[in-house]
């Protein structure tokens, strides 16, 4: 940034920042910088409005070294290369091998399926990440979706790996409890999910969230209950139901 006129003025040309002094508060427009001044030095505060989504963009752009920015998006690129390499093979399979081939009993054409359901899914993809770029829907669908599954199957999965008590049922469990109560929680408590639902306006007379009237609750993401519940739930189950045989345990965990 530069002083220019007594305004400043970002160097790239950017549109000009407003200046807040320390008892004032942010009211700069979409796309302005703002800058605070405290004890005599400005600090930038970035945007005051605008898209969620560019903070990361513009923390890189403005904050980094422009070679540092480069290799940076290299590794968000390689990052992403590697999960959609991944993500895109899962519904193929699912389609092809769980779907086509259990219903039809046809497993000579099953990779075919697999190979139009992998295009399917990045159509599908694409398009989506086209019409939602100007808003946080692919962000939160994502902490959503992490989320419902730490607190289905996690449970289960460490149960399985670490807990020689585990049984079929206390498996089960924590995933139908992770899952009913994570919906749950989006439905009714969460508000920035439940509001924008709009399931919950209908039971508290327009409010956002059944716990509206309570500090804290209504922004707590539901994996913070939702996980302790179903592993909790994960073990009761396993101490109340039938252990598996010793040499189910042995062949499991070795001698």
């Amino acid at each position: 940034m530069e002083q220019k006129d007594d305004k400043w003025v970002d160097i790239e040309g950017r549109k000009a920042a407003v200046v807040l002094a320390d008892s004032e508060p942010i009211k700069a427009g979409a796309g302005d910088d703002a800058i605070k001044v405290v004890e005599g030095r400005t600090i930038s505060i970035g945007y005051a409005k605008g898209n969620a989504a560019q903070i990361i963009p513009l923390y890189v752009t403005t904050a980094l070294p422009k070679w540092f920015g480069l290799v940076f998006l290299l590794t968000l690129l390689s990052a992403a290369m590697s999960t959609l390499s991944s993500q895109f093979h899962t519904p193929g399979t699912s389609i092809g091998r769980d779907v086509f081939e259990t219903v039809t009993g046809r497993h000579n054409k099953s990779i075919v399926v697999t190979r139009t359901g992998i295009v399917v899914g990045i159509i599908i993809a694409a398009m989506w990440s086209y019409y939602s770029r100007e808003s946080t829907m692919i962000a939160r669908a994502t902490a959503i979706f992490f989320g419902l599954c730490a607190s289905s199957f996690l449970p289960a999965l460490a149960g399985g790996l670490f807990f020689k008590r585990m049984t079929r049922a206390a498996a089960i469990s924590p995933m139908v409890v992770g899952f009913l109560l994570t919906g749950f929680w989006l439905l009714f408590v969460k508000a920035q999910e439940a509001g924008a639902i709009g399931l919950v306006q209908k039971f508290t007379n327009g409010k956002e969230s059944i716990f509206a009237d309570y500090p804290n609750w209504p922004v707590v993401d539901p994996i913070v209950v939702a996980l302790p519940v179903s592993a909790v739930v994960a073990i009761v189950v396993s101490l109340m139901t039938k252990p598996p045989s010793k040499e189910h345990i042995a062949k499991c965990f070795g001698k």
